[in-house]
């Protein structure tokens, strides 16, 4: 049974509207790499259908989703999106997108694809270099949408990694444990725990409310620890 395989999403952002590019394909058609291994297909488009527009509002992109979401759509092979799933695929593609200048910055480039004059086995269909959103916006004008799609002509594009937020420390002038006559709790184990008998390296907790919930949430192999006060000062 031949399918269509949705692997990515890569919006971009013109002032408030999206224009939804996503990169699909085909389940039983194949490409020849450069190292000449056969590897999926993968196109990059504009998700558009049943229109012929590529800009959409926000609300324009929701009930883009709920139209395409009633067909079964695959997120890889012999997998289809779960029932709503595909919907918020595609709703979720606008929180990140990037505008054209952001795409190109990181040398991805983006093709306007016209096939206006396209004769199958005689004559291609014109590609045109987008680097800016006002190119973008003036060759939607020139062109129409009748006839035209949008393409990265990256297979994978090149984006900025996203960075963790690193969550600052405060110093405390106390804390709480768990402790167990004189022994404070460490670690929970596989089979067991671990302890210290000295205040300074136990588990912390910075409330007492966070210590009784982790002693109910394990009451079983903890029960013979107590919630107990700490007042030292410690990097929490």
């Amino acid at each position: 049974m031949s399918y269509e395989i949705y692997y990515k999403r890569a919006y971009i952002k013109v002032g408030n509207k999206f224009m939804p590019m996503i990169q699909h394909g085909s389940n039983n058609c194949w490409e020849c790499s450069f190292k000449g291994r056969d590897i999926p297909e993968k196109n990059w488009t504009c998700l558009n259908y049943p229109t012929h527009q590529f800009l959409f509002t926000k609300q324009e992109i929701i009930e883009l989703a709920k139209k395409n979401s009633k067909f079964e759509t695959f997120k890889s092979r012999h997998t289809p999106f779960a029932d709503g799933e595909f919907e918020k695929w595609i709703i979720n593609g606008m929180k990140s997108a990037r505008t054209v200048e952001e795409y190109t910055e990181y040398n991805n480039r983006l093709y306007l694809i016209d096939y206006t004059n396209y004769e199958y086995g005689k004559k291609s269909a014109e590609r045109v270099y987008v680097d800016s959103t006002d190119r973008l916006l003036k060759l939607l004008a020139e062109r129409g949408e009748m006839r035209i799609d949008f393409s990265f002509w990256e297979r994978n594009l090149r984006l900025p990694k996203k960075q963790k937020k690193i969550r600052e420390k405060t110093r405390k002038d106390h804390y709480f444990a768990l402790k167990n006559g004189s022994r404070f709790l460490y670690k929970l184990r596989k089979n067991g725990y671990s302890y210290i008998t000295y205040s300074g390296g136990e588990k912390k907790f910075e409330t007492e409310k966070q210590a009784l919930k982790y002693l109910t949430t394990y009451k079983q192999r903890l029960k013979d620890f107590e919630v107990v006060l700490v007042e030292k000062g410690c990097w929490i």
